[in-house]
């Protein structure tokens, strides 16, 4: 798994590790551009700003283009929650603002750059620092779940124990966002035969699994029951709803914390393949 996949809790607030340092890096390039805009009268902060949206913009556009047809809409395209961002976009426009800065105003330009620099550097640190003090890659947990019949279900049974990959989506029928993505999954289901898709509910019965999945009309191949809420400790889940990708081997890939979308699911379930 990459280490920025993983899974923090602050409160009711839930996140990967990778956009808290995304934060920590803004942070810092805000910070540094707000003392070089005092020192030599610039509004440094405003290009930081247009900087980034450009950035954050471009990156999003890519990812759309790339995965146009998973999305049903307008409006799907720009829901970000899914945090579908292409990083070689991002970059791209960011570039373009920077040598479009330079044509128009060298003299903002090297403010912006240390400011910037100061900020990726800062990013750049915190990324070794997690790389370094990593555990070794996580494996699909030795632990069975209950299916809807009452019958013991052992994971790997599923997937790594039949050559296959294993997809673990953590969910519980209360949770607004978990509820919103069910019919993502039911889709993929149907369309990635080399991979199983799990939907691992967290302490609730039978009834109740049974009676959202009818009310919501879905038909999912693979609904199991984790009543002690055994799996999340043993898999690092901390904050619902979290995707695990295992791969054939039952070796983490990928962990997606929060709503996925089909464009998203379809990346990761992709990189399973290789």
């Amino acid at each position: 798994m990459h280490v920025l996949d993983q899974g923090i809790s602050i409160g009711p607030l839930g996140f990967n590790l990778g956009t808290l340092l995304f934060f920590l890096a803004v942070a810092v390039a805000l910070a540094c551009g707000a003392w070089l805009g005092r020192r030599r009268e610039l509004p440094v902060n405003d290009v930081l700003f247009n900087l980034l949206l450009v950035g954050l913009v471009a990156a999003r556009v890519v990812f759309v283009l790339r995965f146009f047809d998973t999305f049903d809409g307008p409006l799907a395209m720009i829901d970000i929650r899914d945090r579908g961002f292409d990083l070689l976009g991002g970059l791209a426009g960011a570039v373009v603002m920077l040598g479009w800065m330079a044509w128009q105003d060298r003299g903002r330009l090297a403010p912006v750059l240390m400011a910037g620099g100061a900020g990726l550097l800062s990013w750049l640190l915190a990324v070794a620092i997690a790389v370094m003090t990593a555990t070794e890659a996580e494996r699909l947990p030795d632990t069975n779940a209950m299916n809807l019949a009452g019958e013991s279900v052992h994971l790997a049974d599923l997937g790594p124990s039949r050559g296959r990959a294993l997809v673990v989506n953590v969910w519980a029928t209360w949770c607004p966002p978990c509820r919103r993505e069910m019919p993502v999954f039911e889709r993929a289901q149907r369309e990635h035969d080399h991979a199983a898709i799990v939907l691992l509910n967290q302490g609730e019965d039978a009834d109740t699994v049974r009676a959202f999945l009818q009310t919501q009309g879905l038909a999912l191949d693979h609904v199991l029951l984790d009543r002690d809420n055994r799996f999340s400790p043993l898999a690092g889940v901390r904050v619902l709803p979290t995707t695990l990708f295992y791969d054939a081997s039952g070796q983490l890939r990928r962990q997606h914390v929060g709503e996925l979308s089909a464009a998203t699911l379809n990346r990761h379930l992709d990189s399973l393949r290789h």
